[in-house]
């Protein structure tokens, strides 16, 4: 990389001939800051002008963080910035609100602090991304989310209600006790169903924010899983398809929030279910693993594996066929994040689709 003199005095003047890689620099559509080892500014490009309205040749060979930006409340950025030069490793990813004088409201940006060598000198690299609009798009679904989850529930309760009273008065003309008990069992379980997606709307952005409190207790895994494919055997029926629990004859404890767990692998057979051809099976096991515990449940195309875990992503499967998925697999995610845990996704060569939650021991 091209950089300009490190040595260089405050109100030092850039180089009035660019490099190739300077040109590049300007090119690109995030900021760019490179700093000396004494965070003094060496290279800024025309994205981080504009998105800081102060000119290259106004803070070359100033110190970025006493000089160029102590508006913007850098005190932790520093104390980052100047250990990872001393360690001659730094590799930072972090979200600011990057106050500026000009404007009412803050800008978010996504910052990336990277340390590189030219030749035996070593630099630091600041990426700053305005994601301003993407937040504010962010907290503007988040809000309506919430909206949507207080409108829904009250008449879903009252259709859950309705159809216990339903099923209490009798079978009508026409229809035998049997048929009409099975269409009054798959109307309250699809009812339940609404229930769980509507609290999983609001609890992604509770989980997203750590707001969402754990209650963990030690608890046999073996119990939940058979919980979720009895609760399952139902929709899988109607679509064809076989559920079944595999569970070891010793217990499986781990300690987990019940409630939570079980509806996290809920997520992932009703998605397994959805995508599973009829004929087919799911398969939901809890088992131990090294360090660990692990549930795994299957069904899923290998084709949507990219960006399985992404809120509101839409993946085709290779054909024409496109799925649109919510918040289920991202509720799987962070439910297991919030036991400290990971959620992973494999397509062993016998084929099938293998999702993995692993928990702590």
């Amino acid at each position: 990389m091209i950089v300009h003199d490190a040595t260089s005095r405050p109100g030092a003047t850039a180089p009035s001939a660019l490099g190739f890689l300077d040109r590049l620099l300007d090119s690109l559509p995030v900021g760019v800051i490179v700093l000396d080892e004494a965070g003094r500014v060496v290279n800024f490009n025309r994205y981080e002008e504009r998105l800081a309205r102060r000119a290259r040749r106004d803070v070359i060979g100033r110190r970025f963080f006493a000089e160029v930006a102590p508006c913007m409340r850098v005190e932790k950025l520093e104390q980052t910035f100047e250990e990872g030069m001393r360690t001659g490793r730094l590799e930072v990813d972090l979200e600011f609100a990057f106050p500026l004088p000009y404007l009412e409201e803050p800008r978010d940006v996504h910052l990336r602090l990277r340390s590189f060598r030219n030749d035996s000198q070593l630099f630091g690299c600041i990426l700053v991304e305005d994601v301003s609009e993407r937040r504010a798009l962010e907290r503007m679904r988040e809000t309506l989310s919430e909206l949507l989850v207080h409108d829904l529930k009250n008449p879903l309760t009252a259709v859950t209600a309705n159809l216990s009273f339903l099923g209490d008065l009798g079978t009508p003309p026409g229809t035998t006790a049997a048929e009409f008990q099975e269409a009054i069992a798959d109307a309250m379980e699809a009812s339940e169903r609404l229930h769980r997606m509507v609290g999983t709307l609001l609890d992604v952005s509770r989980l997203e924010t750590g707001d969402l409190p754990t209650h963990r207790r030690d608890a046999d895994l073996r119990g939940l899983v058979t919980a979720v494919v009895e609760q399952a055997r139902a929709a899988a029926r109607g679509r064809g398809v076989e559920v079944l629990a595999e569970v070891p004859e010793a217990p499986v404890r781990a300690s987990v929030d019940p409630e939570l767990m079980q509806r996290a692998v809920d997520n992932l057979v009703d998605n397994a279910l959805r995508f599973t051809p009829p004929g087919k099976r799911v398969v939901v096991r809890a088992a131990r693993v090294d360090g660990g515990v692990a549930l795994e449940g299957s069904g899923v195309p290998e084709a949507l594996r990219a960006r399985i875990f992404d809120k509101y992503s839409t993946t085709r499967d290779g054909g024409a066929r496109a799925f649109n998925r919510g918040l289920g697999l991202t509720f799987v995610q962070l439910a297991a994040r919030a036991h400290g845990g990971e959620v992973s996704v494999e397509c062993p060569p016998a084929g099938g689709t293998v999702f993995q939650i692993a928990l702590p021991g």
